[in-house]
């Protein structure tokens, strides 16, 4: 079991079967370093085979695109989501994470050595159009972060209206009942199942998956990760071991989890922090890691 460990005080666990390299696995290895395996012939792949197998890179990038992104959420306790704007229908990859680039400097000179985590993610639209969505932590100074996004897009910073070159908006999540809207924030691990279903479509649509889905600050450090053997025999049997695991050696007795298992039982994922539940949102089979 791999346990991560998050500075917002909750912890991760992922339970999976130890066994040898699927082939296919051992295949795409010696395919992607341009040799070939005994045993797997010499020949070059079809056309359909390299379509297969850049289907097979594609989803295991956008898994770990999210996974990193979902954890450096967490990681820095972020708890509010702004998202910055273009007027136009600025549609440049390179002009865009050049624009954020300049509106960070700018930001953190107004903010004079405080620190500013972030972890940001771009999203494409319908329209073709590029914007950012902004994970950060406690209070901001919305009107300066708006007057440096304005100056990195070219204005001058106290533009209004029709003028501005763009806007900074704030997401709020969705109300309780009996909760308005003002000064609601975002638990952190909402917010990282939150933002990291824009990355799916930003890739789908972007032909080069290369280029990193998100950024983030330096201070965005990963998380701890701890691996612990178990003696279960199959992952069912090993859920309740890996609980106990949590409670026993990570103090979460006492602990509500949030738990998934796959549909075919090879992989089990369970979420926790003391008297507090966390709320992961996914869909069907798509695992919440």
């Amino acid at each position: 079991m791999k346990i991560r460990t998050f500075q917002n005080g909750t912890l991760e666990g992922c339970v999976q079967a130890v066994r040898p390299m699927a082939m296919d696995a051992m295949k795409d290895r010696f395919e992607s370093s341009g040799t070939h395996a005994p045993g797997f012939g010499a020949k070059p792949l079809t056309e359909e085979e390299e379509a297969e197998k850049r289907e097979r890179n594609h989803k295991r990038a956008v898994r770990r695109a999210k996974q990193s992104a979902r954890w450096l959420v967490k990681q820095i306790s972020a708890d509010r989501l702004l998202t910055l704007t273009y007027r136009e229908n600025m549609q440049d990859r390179e002009r865009l994470y050049d624009d954020f680039k300049r509106f960070v400097r700018l930001l953190r000179k107004e903010l004079k050595g405080r620190p500013w985590p972030y972890v940001a993610v771009p999203e494409l639209q319908d329209r073709g159009a590029f914007h950012i969505h902004l994970a950060v932590k406690g209070w901001q100074p919305y009107s300066v972060i708006r007057r440096c996004w304005y100056q990195a897009l070219g204005g001058r910073g106290d533009e209004k209206g029709v003028e501005t070159p763009g806007q900074v908006d704030v997401t709020s999540p969705r109300a309780k009942q009996g909760m308005g809207g003002a000064g609601r924030q975002w638990d952190s691990s909402r917010l990282s199942g939150y933002i990291v279903k824009y990355m799916e479509k930003t890739f789908d649509d972007l032909t080069d998956s290369e280029k990193k889905r998100y950024w983030h600050s330096a201070d965005a450090k990963k998380p701890t990760v701890h691996r612990v053997w178990l003696g279960a025999v199959d992952v069912t049997e090993a859920c309740p071991e890996a609980i106990g695991v949590l409670q026993t050696f990570y103090g979460l007795v006492g602990a509500q989890f949030d738990m998934w298992l796959s549909p075919d039982g090879t992989t089990f994922w369970v979420a926790g922090k003391n008297t507090v539940q966390i709320d992961v949102e996914h869909d069907g089979e798509e695992p919440p890691f």
